[in-house]
């Protein structure tokens, strides 16, 4: 994220220099800019410069504020149908890795058993207190499963 922050934040300063470098040749001259006002500007209707441009785009549709909220809550719609598709893969891999683990688990204090029973029943508990906690991720799972969407 922070490497895509800087791509941005360098391609809006080199357009700030060379909006400042034009501004003064344009007939009527436009205002130069400076970076802090830069990222000041919360949104398309406050800047400044979009009303020097060729044609003014806050006038569009697309720029109006109901229009760009509902577009904003689709998009945000959109990615919480992601979310929730990758949430299903993420619990069944969840269900996956503790049904390993336990027959890891199992096969290792079997194992450990017949040549260190203090070892393995120290595992054991250890493996008890696991499950406890794996019982309930798999009630809250079978929960889960039962919402639509899953």
């Amino acid at each position: 994220i922070l490497k895509a922050l800087q791509r941005q934040s360098d391609a809006i300063r080199r357009a700030l220099q060379k909006y400042n470098m034009h501004a003064g040749r344009v007939s009527p001259p436009r205002p130069h800019l400076t970076w802090k006002e830069i990222v000041e500007y919360s949104f398309l209707g406050e800047f400044e410069l979009l009303r020097h441009s060729r044609n003014d785009i806050r006038e569009e549709r697309w720029a109006q504020p109901a229009y760009r909220e509902a577009t904003l809550k689709y998009l945000q719609l959109q990615r919480a149908h992601e979310k929730i598709q990758r949430l299903n893969i993420e619990m069944c891999r969840l269900r996956t890795a503790m049904h390993d683990e336990a027959h890891h688990t199992r096969s290792v204090i079997k194992a450990l058993s017949l040549t260190d029973s203090h070892l393995a029943a120290e595992i054991q508990r250890r493996w008890n207190l696991r499950q406890a906690v794996n019982s309930l991720h798999t009630v809250r799972l079978d929960r889960i499963e039962l919402m639509a969407g899953f």
